[in-house]
């Protein structure tokens, strides 16, 4: 219990900036992986079965675990003396949080679409590449990072669950939000010396590091257009040509009739 309570901060001032609890892809980060996709799939099998009513129930109860969960680690920090402005849930995952409270609230076509778009890639990024592998396996900010990010993952796939169905055209909503939220943050990071959306530093972050390797540190965030580019196309592709396809069948039908 000696590690439990201790933030990155104090574990790297500890043990050094290098330390890490566990390797990418090691049997730690692979048991990691593999639970978070067996409890996303059961539970994604349990509310596709579910009525309607119950979903909605389930829905606001994983939202509940969430913020509960961002609670716990908000108070913990401060009860600890470990709290700084690091910590603030401006980063993209937490912003998600927000954006299920209100879908858990409203229902609205363009939270769902948000979800799809940033939370499922951002939070499968996150678990692919986890900054809590500087944390002991058995401390609460660990398991804390790990069970919020199958959370993210958890609600957009039981929306999917329950027969949402992305469309391209709504790819407007996801950018606009996205240059609506990243800007200030971008200015606020300035403000407080932050780093949050990796939009300040690249380092810290694999991806980003990348990118600075790639465009220089004063022009990493190049890096992100066909990035994002290349997660759009990968996620709304099937999508439309489903739509597509289907459209072809009525118009088939028509002509038929």
């Amino acid at each position: 219990m000696e590690d439990f309570w201790k933030s990155v901060q104090t574990i790297q001032a500890e043990r050094g900036a290098d330390y890490r609890a566990f390797s990418l892809f090691s049997a730690t980060h692979w048991a990691e992986l593999l639970g978070a996709a067996a409890v996303i799939f059961l539970c994604a099998v349990i509310y596709y079965r579910c009525r309607e009513v119950t979903r909605h129930q389930i829905l606001r109860a994983v939202f509940v675990l969430m913020l509960a969960d961002e609670f716990m680690k908000q108070a913990v920090l401060l009860y600890t003396g470990q709290w700084n402005v690091t910590y603030l849930p401006l980063h993209l995952c937490s912003i998600n949080i927000f954006v299920c409270w209100y879908d858990a609230i409203h229902q609205s076509r363009w939270s769902k679409e948000i979800l799809y778009a940033l939370c499922i890639p951002g939070a499968v990024v996150a678990m692919l590449s986890p900054s809590w592998q500087r944390l002991p396996v058995w401390n609460l900010l660990h398991l804390h990072s790990y069970s919020i990010h199958v959370l993210l993952i958890l609600y957009p796939v039981l929306l999917l669950a329950g027969g949402f169905r992305p469309q391209v055209h709504h790819i407007r909503w996801v950018l606009a939000f996205l240059c609506a939220i990243a800007t200030p943050i971008f200015f606020l990071n300035r403000l407080l010396k932050t780093n949050f959306f990796f939009l300040n530093d690249p380092q810290g972050n694999a991806i980003t590091a990348f990118f600075a390797h790639c465009f220089g540190e004063r022009f990493y965030l190049l890096g992100f257009l066909p990035v994002l580019a290349a997660v759009l196309l990968l996620l709304y592709l099937p999508w439309y040509r489903a739509e597509r396809h289907q459209r072809m069948l009525c118009a088939r039908d028509q002509v038929i009739a």
